[in-house]
């Protein structure tokens, strides 16, 4: 694609000579409506129209199709960052299940391990509770095993609160990102508004172009490169936007691989 500069060379050298205005290529797509018939009859118009009008024309084609060009360019840098988000956040999200997994296994496995090493203790004082078998010194056993049960049952009870309330953390922060959401549904409601507007324009520049009204064709160039601006400054909002997505999800996921303190 050709730079501004040499556009603008293009633009100069149009001013001075009576050849046919040599355009630079438009990139067909979905982003941009101008077809090489309808190229060639801008061209042709350009020709006819007095030197400060043929300037017009050439610089408000040049901006339109350059402004085209760069929306495309949006597009892909949009959903491309919105692809990564929407990964990078369902990653994120799974890896929290396994926040303090190890510490959580490991005191459930001294737990379960305590319960079953004081079992026959308990199975002992059960059964000679009550009779004169049932010594001071067994019942401070007891109580001890039970104390140091019930310890053990605090610790992972602690643990999973604590895990929990960094999951909670964590998820908020995702959720967070919700806000970006928001107004990015704002933004694209705004960007249809303004392509309905583009699209009515462009239906009307049609037969304008075709009757080669120069005055006609550079106003309705102007006004569709506007349109065309504007939608790119609201696509340039929604890649900020997706940016700020992006910063959100990436901290919670380094905050995650970070070692524990």
């Amino acid at each position: 694609m050709k730079s501004r500069y040499q556009h603008k060379l293009l633009a100069a050298a149009l001013l001075s000579t009576a050849l046919l205005p040599n355009f630079p290529s438009v990139a067909l797509g979905a982003a941009s409506p101008i077809t090489s018939a309808t190229q060639a009859l801008i061209q042709q118009t350009a020709t006819t129209a007095d030197p400060a009008l043929k300037n017009r024309i050439v610089t408000s084609f040049e901006t339109l199709t350059s402004l085209l060009a760069q929306e495309g360019i949006l597009d892909n840098s949009i959903k491309e960052v919105h692809n990564a988000n929407e990964q990078l956040k369902k990653t994120t999200l799974d890896a929290l299940k396994w926040i303090d997994a190890d510490r959580i296994k490991q005191l459930e496995t001294k737990l379960k391990q305590t319960e079953e090493q004081y079992k026959p203790l308990f199975i002992l004082y059960k059964t000679v509770s009550g009779t004169k078998n049932a010594t001071a010194q067994l019942k401070l056993a007891v109580q001890l095993a039970h104390e140091d049960v019930r310890r053990k049952e605090q610790q992972l009870k602690n643990a999973r609160i604590a895990r929990d309330t960094t999951i909670k953390g964590y998820r908020e922060a995702i959720a967070n990102t919700e806000m970006y959401n928001t107004k990015i549904k704002s933004t694209k409601t705004s960007i249809s508004l303004t392509t309905k507007r583009y699209a009515a324009e462009w239906s009307d520049f049609k037969p304008i172009l075709k009757k080669k009204d120069t005055k006609q064709v550079a106003d309705s160039l102007v006004t569709l490169g506007s349109l065309a601006l504007k939608i790119n400054e609201d696509k340039k909002i929604i890649q900020s936007l997706e940016n700020q997505i992006s910063l959100v999800i990436a901290k919670v996921k380094s905050q995650l691989a970070a070692p524990a303190k």
